[in-house]
Protein backbone atom coordinates (compact mmCIF):
# COMPACT_ATOMS: atom_id res chain seq x y z
CA UNK A 1 0.00 0.00 0.00
CA UNK A 2 1.41 3.02 -1.28
CA UNK A 3 -0.69 5.63 1.08
CA UNK A 4 -3.79 5.70 3.86
CA UNK A 5 -6.09 6.93 0.95
CA UNK A 6 -5.99 4.04 -1.11
CA UNK A 7 -6.03 1.45 1.52
CA UNK A 8 -9.16 2.81 2.65
CA UNK A 9 -10.83 2.68 -0.90
CA UNK A 10 -9.60 -1.18 -0.66
CA UNK A 11 -11.36 -1.80 2.11
CA UNK A 12 -14.31 0.12 1.50
CA UNK A 13 -14.69 -1.71 -1.80
CA UNK A 14 -14.15 -5.20 0.00
CA UNK A 15 -10.27 -5.49 -1.69
CA UNK A 16 -8.26 -5.28 0.95
CA UNK A 17 -6.07 -8.48 1.99
CA UNK A 18 -5.82 -9.73 5.43
CA UNK A 19 -2.88 -7.62 6.63
CA UNK A 20 -4.62 -4.58 4.98
CA UNK A 21 -7.65 -5.20 6.90
CA UNK A 22 -6.08 -5.89 10.10
CA UNK A 23 -4.29 -2.61 9.98
CA UNK A 24 -7.69 -0.80 9.25
CA UNK A 25 -9.81 -2.96 11.97
CA UNK A 26 -7.03 -2.31 14.41
CA UNK A 27 -6.45 1.26 14.08
CA UNK A 28 -10.58 1.53 14.45
CA UNK A 29 -10.85 -0.54 17.32
CA UNK A 30 -8.25 1.06 18.99
CA UNK A 31 -9.62 4.66 18.54
CA UNK A 32 -12.92 3.47 19.49
CA UNK A 33 -11.50 2.82 22.67
CA UNK A 34 -9.83 6.03 23.36
CA UNK A 35 -12.00 7.95 21.88
CA UNK A 36 -10.12 9.54 19.47
CA UNK A 37 -8.40 8.55 16.02
CA UNK A 38 -4.51 8.44 15.21
CA UNK A 39 -2.97 9.58 12.00
CA UNK A 40 -3.47 6.35 9.57
CA UNK A 41 -1.06 7.32 7.29
CA UNK A 42 1.84 7.33 10.21
CA UNK A 43 0.96 4.06 11.38
CA UNK A 44 0.76 2.76 7.87
CA UNK A 45 4.67 4.17 7.16
CA UNK A 46 5.32 2.59 10.39
CA UNK A 47 3.75 -0.59 8.97
CA UNK A 48 5.57 -0.30 5.68
CA UNK A 49 9.13 0.96 7.44
CA UNK A 50 9.37 -2.30 10.09
CA UNK A 51 6.43 -4.58 9.87
CA UNK A 52 6.69 -5.20 13.41
CA UNK A 53 4.28 -3.71 14.83
CA UNK A 54 1.49 -1.11 14.29
CA UNK A 55 2.14 2.13 16.78
CA UNK A 56 -1.15 3.85 18.01
CA UNK A 57 -1.16 7.07 20.78
CA UNK A 58 -3.38 9.54 21.49
CA UNK A 59 -2.38 13.05 23.13
CA UNK A 60 -5.10 13.94 25.24
CA UNK A 61 -6.32 18.13 25.16
CA UNK A 62 -4.70 18.60 21.62
CA UNK A 63 -6.38 18.96 18.37
CA UNK A 64 -6.18 15.53 16.20
CA UNK A 65 -6.27 14.67 12.59
CA UNK A 66 -8.92 12.70 12.06
CA UNK A 67 -9.23 10.34 8.92
CA UNK A 68 -12.80 9.73 7.68
CA UNK A 69 -14.53 6.88 9.40
CA UNK A 70 -15.56 3.73 7.48
CA UNK A 71 -18.76 2.65 9.81
CA UNK A 72 -19.52 -1.22 9.95
CA UNK A 73 -22.81 -1.46 8.40
CA UNK A 74 -20.94 0.47 5.47
CA UNK A 75 -23.74 3.13 5.53
CA UNK A 76 -20.22 5.84 5.35
CA UNK A 77 -18.55 6.05 2.47
CA UNK A 78 -14.60 6.90 3.35
CA UNK A 79 -13.05 10.06 1.70
CA UNK A 80 -9.58 9.73 2.71
CA UNK A 81 -6.49 12.28 2.30
CA UNK A 82 -7.78 15.55 2.05
CA UNK A 83 -10.70 14.85 3.84
CA UNK A 84 -10.03 15.06 7.41
CA UNK A 85 -12.12 15.72 10.91
CA UNK A 86 -10.60 18.60 13.30
CA UNK A 87 -11.66 18.20 17.08
CA UNK A 88 -10.50 18.33 20.77
CA UNK A 89 -10.46 16.33 22.94
CA UNK A 90 -11.47 17.04 26.25
CA UNK A 91 -11.81 13.81 27.74
CA UNK A 92 -10.29 11.01 26.58
CA UNK A 93 -12.48 8.51 28.08
CA UNK A 94 -15.70 10.01 26.86
CA UNK A 95 -18.32 8.10 25.12
CA UNK A 96 -19.19 8.71 21.50
CA UNK A 97 -22.69 9.03 21.46
CA UNK A 98 -25.34 7.65 23.17
CA UNK A 99 -28.11 6.40 21.48
CA UNK A 100 -31.98 5.34 22.45
CA UNK A 101 -33.21 2.15 20.86
CA UNK A 102 -35.59 3.85 18.93
CA UNK A 103 -35.04 4.05 15.31
CA UNK A 104 -35.96 5.75 11.86
CA UNK A 105 -36.71 4.90 8.46
CA UNK A 106 -34.87 6.60 5.83
CA UNK A 107 -37.36 9.33 3.55
CA UNK A 108 -38.49 8.03 0.00
CA UNK A 109 -40.53 8.69 -3.10
CA UNK A 110 -43.19 10.65 -1.25
CA UNK A 111 -45.26 13.71 -2.73
CA UNK A 112 -48.78 15.46 -2.75
CA UNK A 113 -49.74 16.62 -6.62
CA UNK A 114 -52.54 19.75 -6.03
CA UNK A 115 -54.80 20.25 -9.05
CA UNK A 116 -55.61 23.25 -10.25
CA UNK A 117 -59.20 22.74 -8.73
CA UNK A 118 -57.97 21.68 -5.31
CA UNK A 119 -57.97 17.97 -5.40
CA UNK A 120 -54.70 16.81 -3.94
CA UNK A 121 -53.32 13.42 -5.16
CA UNK A 122 -50.89 11.83 -2.47
CA UNK A 123 -48.68 9.90 -4.96
CA UNK A 124 -47.12 7.39 -2.28
CA UNK A 125 -50.65 6.04 -2.07
CA UNK A 126 -52.03 6.53 -5.62
CA UNK A 127 -51.56 3.68 -7.80
CA UNK A 128 -49.18 3.20 -11.05
CA UNK A 129 -50.70 4.79 -14.47
CA UNK A 130 -52.80 7.99 -15.27
CA UNK A 131 -53.67 9.78 -11.68
CA UNK A 132 -55.18 12.84 -13.58
CA UNK A 133 -56.32 14.29 -17.12
CA UNK A 134 -56.32 18.33 -17.71
CA UNK A 135 -57.20 19.86 -20.37
CA UNK A 136 -55.62 17.00 -22.96
CA UNK A 137 -53.01 16.42 -20.79
CA UNK A 138 -52.65 12.68 -19.15
CA UNK A 139 -50.60 12.67 -15.77
CA UNK A 140 -49.20 9.36 -14.87
CA UNK A 141 -47.22 8.42 -12.04
CA UNK A 142 -44.77 5.67 -13.03
CA UNK A 143 -43.74 2.51 -10.32
CA UNK A 144 -40.37 4.25 -9.77
CA UNK A 145 -41.40 7.55 -8.96
CA UNK A 146 -41.69 9.68 -11.36
CA UNK A 147 -44.86 12.04 -11.87
CA UNK A 148 -45.00 12.61 -16.38
CA UNK A 149 -47.28 14.90 -18.19
CA UNK A 150 -48.10 14.13 -21.57
CA UNK A 151 -50.47 14.63 -24.26
CA UNK A 152 -53.25 12.04 -23.66
CA UNK A 153 -53.56 9.42 -25.98
CA UNK A 154 -56.95 9.68 -27.07
CA UNK A 155 -56.37 13.00 -28.13
CA UNK A 156 -53.85 14.18 -31.01
CA UNK A 157 -51.83 16.98 -29.79
CA UNK A 158 -52.67 18.98 -32.86
CA UNK A 159 -56.20 18.80 -31.47
CA UNK A 160 -55.69 20.53 -27.89
CA UNK A 161 -56.54 23.75 -27.65
CA UNK A 162 -54.66 25.81 -25.01
CA UNK A 163 -57.34 26.69 -22.22
CA UNK A 164 -58.13 30.29 -21.97
CA UNK A 165 -56.87 30.56 -18.70
CA UNK A 166 -53.81 29.24 -17.51
CA UNK A 167 -54.01 26.01 -15.33
CA UNK A 168 -51.71 25.07 -12.69
CA UNK A 169 -50.48 22.40 -10.41
CA UNK A 170 -48.28 21.82 -7.62
CA UNK A 171 -46.03 19.21 -6.76
CA UNK A 172 -44.85 19.09 -3.00
CA UNK A 173 -42.90 16.93 -1.01
CA UNK A 174 -43.25 16.35 3.27
CA UNK A 175 -40.46 15.77 5.02
CA UNK A 176 -38.49 12.58 4.39
CA UNK A 177 -39.47 12.85 0.95
CA UNK A 178 -38.49 13.67 -2.63
CA UNK A 179 -39.96 13.16 -6.22
CA UNK A 180 -39.06 13.29 -9.80
CA UNK A 181 -41.18 15.04 -12.68
CA UNK A 182 -41.18 15.34 -16.40
CA UNK A 183 -42.64 18.54 -16.89
CA UNK A 184 -45.29 19.27 -20.13
CA UNK A 185 -42.28 20.55 -22.26
CA UNK A 186 -40.40 17.36 -21.13
CA UNK A 187 -37.79 19.09 -18.60
CA UNK A 188 -36.91 16.90 -15.64
CA UNK A 189 -37.13 17.93 -12.30
CA UNK A 190 -35.91 16.34 -8.85
CA UNK A 191 -37.39 18.17 -5.71
CA UNK A 192 -36.07 17.51 -2.62
CA UNK A 193 -37.63 16.96 0.92
CA UNK A 194 -39.75 20.17 2.43
CA UNK A 195 -39.89 21.55 -1.46
CA UNK A 196 -42.50 22.30 -3.88
CA UNK A 197 -43.40 23.18 -7.45
CA UNK A 198 -45.68 24.92 -8.83
CA UNK A 199 -46.19 24.90 -12.99
CA UNK A 200 -48.53 25.16 -15.54
CA UNK A 201 -49.97 22.47 -17.36
CA UNK A 202 -49.27 24.77 -20.51
CA UNK A 203 -45.64 24.52 -20.10
CA UNK A 204 -44.57 22.69 -23.64
CA UNK A 205 -46.84 25.98 -25.27
CA UNK A 206 -46.05 28.95 -22.90
CA UNK A 207 -43.92 31.87 -25.00
CA UNK A 208 -41.93 31.65 -21.55
CA UNK A 209 -41.76 28.76 -19.45
CA UNK A 210 -42.30 29.80 -15.85
CA UNK A 211 -42.40 27.87 -12.75
CA UNK A 212 -41.64 28.64 -9.02
CA UNK A 213 -40.07 26.52 -6.53
CA UNK A 214 -39.78 26.66 -2.89
CA UNK A 215 -36.95 24.49 -1.15
CA UNK A 216 -34.61 22.42 -3.56
CA UNK A 217 -34.54 21.38 -6.89
CA UNK A 218 -32.24 20.22 -9.88
CA UNK A 219 -33.14 21.00 -12.73
CA UNK A 220 -32.68 19.56 -16.58
CA UNK A 221 -34.62 22.08 -18.94
CA UNK A 222 -34.92 20.95 -22.14
CA UNK A 223 -33.78 22.99 -24.68
CA UNK A 224 -35.69 25.74 -26.48
CA UNK A 225 -33.69 28.15 -28.14
CA UNK A 226 -36.98 30.27 -28.68
CA UNK A 227 -38.29 29.91 -25.15
CA UNK A 228 -37.20 30.40 -22.14
CA UNK A 229 -37.37 28.56 -19.15
CA UNK A 230 -37.32 30.83 -15.86
CA UNK A 231 -37.32 29.30 -12.48
CA UNK A 232 -38.55 31.58 -9.74
CA UNK A 233 -38.03 32.04 -6.04
CA UNK A 234 -38.78 34.64 -3.46
CA UNK A 235 -35.30 35.53 -3.08
CA UNK A 236 -33.73 34.48 -6.38
CA UNK A 237 -34.41 33.99 -10.27
CA UNK A 238 -32.96 32.00 -12.81
CA UNK A 239 -33.33 31.95 -16.90
CA UNK A 240 -31.95 29.44 -19.27
CA UNK A 241 -32.52 28.19 -22.77
CA UNK A 242 -31.48 24.76 -22.12
CA UNK A 243 -29.01 23.32 -19.26
CA UNK A 244 -28.93 21.34 -15.95
CA UNK A 245 -28.76 23.25 -12.54
CA UNK A 246 -29.85 23.10 -9.15
CA UNK A 247 -31.22 25.81 -7.02
CA UNK A 248 -31.35 25.57 -3.03
CA UNK A 249 -33.75 28.24 -1.58
CA UNK A 250 -34.62 26.83 1.69
CA UNK A 251 -34.84 29.42 4.37
CA UNK A 252 -33.16 28.10 7.20
CA UNK A 253 -29.78 27.29 5.55
CA UNK A 254 -27.28 30.70 5.05
CA UNK A 255 -27.89 31.93 1.57
CA UNK A 256 -29.75 30.90 -1.12
CA UNK A 257 -27.80 29.47 -4.14
CA UNK A 258 -27.73 28.24 -7.53
CA UNK A 259 -25.32 26.11 -9.10
CA UNK A 260 -24.73 25.21 -12.79
CA UNK A 261 -23.86 21.72 -14.09
CA UNK A 262 -23.96 22.45 -17.78
CA UNK A 263 -24.96 25.07 -19.86
CA UNK A 264 -25.39 28.82 -19.35
CA UNK A 265 -27.79 30.54 -16.81
CA UNK A 266 -28.63 34.18 -15.77
CA UNK A 267 -29.42 34.48 -11.98
CA UNK A 268 -30.56 37.58 -10.74
CA UNK A 269 -32.93 39.40 -8.17
CA UNK A 270 -34.32 42.73 -7.70
CA UNK A 271 -30.60 44.42 -7.60
CA UNK A 272 -28.14 42.27 -9.25
CA UNK A 273 -27.91 40.26 -12.58
CA UNK A 274 -24.97 37.88 -12.94
CA UNK A 275 -24.23 35.00 -15.35
CA UNK A 276 -23.02 31.61 -14.54
CA UNK A 277 -20.43 29.11 -16.04
CA UNK A 278 -20.30 25.44 -15.26
CA UNK A 279 -18.95 24.36 -11.77
CA UNK A 280 -19.84 27.71 -10.56
CA UNK A 281 -22.12 28.51 -8.03
CA UNK A 282 -24.13 32.19 -7.59
CA UNK A 283 -24.96 33.01 -3.35
CA UNK A 284 -27.75 35.54 -3.16
CA UNK A 285 -26.13 37.32 -0.03
CA UNK A 286 -28.73 39.26 2.61
CA UNK A 287 -27.37 42.52 1.17
CA UNK A 288 -28.82 41.44 -2.15
CA UNK A 289 -25.44 41.04 -3.89
CA UNK A 290 -24.74 37.76 -5.95
CA UNK A 291 -21.50 36.38 -4.92
CA UNK A 292 -20.03 33.39 -7.32
CA UNK A 293 -17.53 30.68 -6.25
CA UNK A 294 -16.50 27.49 -7.44
CA UNK A 295 -17.91 24.70 -6.24
CA UNK A 296 -17.98 20.64 -6.60
CA UNK A 297 -20.83 19.96 -8.49
CA UNK A 298 -20.88 16.67 -7.40
CA UNK A 299 -21.39 17.51 -3.50
CA UNK A 300 -24.06 19.87 -4.42
CA UNK A 301 -26.37 17.36 -6.59
CA UNK A 302 -25.12 14.22 -3.95
CA UNK A 303 -28.68 14.39 -2.86
CA UNK A 304 -30.50 13.74 -5.40
CA UNK A 305 -28.21 10.68 -6.16
CA UNK A 306 -29.19 9.16 -3.16
CA UNK A 307 -25.94 10.54 -0.45
CA UNK A 308 -25.12 13.05 1.96
CA UNK A 309 -22.04 14.88 0.91
CA UNK A 310 -20.19 17.30 2.92
CA UNK A 311 -16.76 19.26 3.15
CA UNK A 312 -15.73 20.79 6.25
CA UNK A 313 -19.22 21.51 7.27
CA UNK A 314 -20.46 22.99 10.94
CA UNK A 315 -22.25 19.98 12.88
CA UNK A 316 -25.92 22.36 12.26
CA UNK A 317 -25.55 22.31 8.69
CA UNK A 318 -25.72 18.30 8.49
CA UNK A 319 -27.97 18.22 10.90
CA UNK A 320 -30.06 20.35 8.67
CA UNK A 321 -30.11 18.22 5.95
CA UNK A 322 -30.87 14.95 7.89
CA UNK A 323 -33.66 16.92 9.89
CA UNK A 324 -35.57 17.22 6.49
CA UNK A 325 -34.51 13.57 4.94
CA UNK A 326 -36.00 11.78 8.43
CA UNK A 327 -38.50 13.95 9.42
CA UNK A 328 -37.26 14.59 12.96
CA UNK A 329 -36.27 17.65 15.08
CA UNK A 330 -33.15 18.34 16.39
CA UNK A 331 -32.26 19.98 20.06
CA UNK A 332 -29.14 21.24 21.12
CA UNK A 333 -29.12 21.61 24.78
CA UNK A 334 -26.06 24.47 25.23
CA UNK A 335 -23.90 25.69 22.63
CA UNK A 336 -23.67 24.08 19.11
CA UNK A 337 -19.98 21.89 19.38
CA UNK A 338 -17.95 23.40 16.58
CA UNK A 339 -17.07 20.44 14.98
CA UNK A 340 -16.60 20.04 11.03
CA UNK A 341 -17.30 16.90 9.07
CA UNK A 342 -16.09 15.99 6.05
CA UNK A 343 -17.47 12.68 4.32
CA UNK A 344 -20.42 11.01 2.58
CA UNK A 345 -23.49 9.35 4.24
CA UNK A 346 -26.01 6.99 1.95
CA UNK A 347 -29.51 8.42 2.02
CA UNK A 348 -31.07 4.88 2.08
CA UNK A 349 -29.92 4.28 5.65
CA UNK A 350 -31.75 4.29 8.82
CA UNK A 351 -31.44 6.93 10.95
CA UNK A 352 -29.27 5.40 13.67
CA UNK A 353 -26.83 4.40 10.92
CA UNK A 354 -26.68 7.85 9.56
CA UNK A 355 -25.65 9.66 12.91
CA UNK A 356 -22.85 6.72 13.58
CA UNK A 357 -21.08 9.25 11.43
CA UNK A 358 -21.01 12.61 13.89
CA UNK A 359 -20.89 10.36 16.92
CA UNK A 360 -17.60 8.84 14.98
CA UNK A 361 -16.06 12.38 14.91
CA UNK A 362 -17.17 13.32 18.26
CA UNK A 363 -20.51 14.68 18.86
CA UNK A 364 -22.33 13.23 21.28
CA UNK A 365 -26.08 12.80 21.13
CA UNK A 366 -29.01 10.39 21.88
CA UNK A 367 -32.14 9.55 19.96
CA UNK A 368 -35.75 9.95 21.96
CA UNK A 369 -38.53 9.11 19.45
CA UNK A 370 -38.35 11.67 16.50
CA UNK A 371 -35.98 14.01 18.35
CA UNK A 372 -32.20 13.80 18.10
CA UNK A 373 -30.68 16.01 21.05
CA UNK A 374 -27.21 17.12 20.67
CA UNK A 375 -25.36 17.51 23.99
CA UNK A 376 -21.80 19.36 23.99
CA UNK A 377 -21.53 20.03 27.78
CA UNK A 378 -21.10 16.28 28.23
CA UNK A 379 -18.88 15.25 25.72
Amino acid sequence: MKNAEELLDKYNAGLANAEESAIVERWYVNADAAGALPDMQDILDDQLESRKKLQFYMQPKQKFRLWTVISSAAAVLVIAGVSMFYFSNQDKGRQLASVAQTDVAPGGNKAILTLADGKQITLSDAGNGTVAEQSGIAITKTKDGQLIYRVAENRQSSSVERPKEDVYNTISTPAGGQYQIILPDGTKVWLNSLSSLKYSINLGKDKQRNVALKGEGYFEVAHDGQRPFLVKTDQQNVEVLGTHFNVNNYHDEDVPSTTLLQGSVKVYNNKYSRVIKPGQQAQFESTGQIKIVPVNTEQIVAWKNGVFSFKRAGVETVMRQIARWYNIEVIYEGEVPEISFTGKIYRNVSLQEALKSIGYIGVRYSVENKKVIINPEKQ
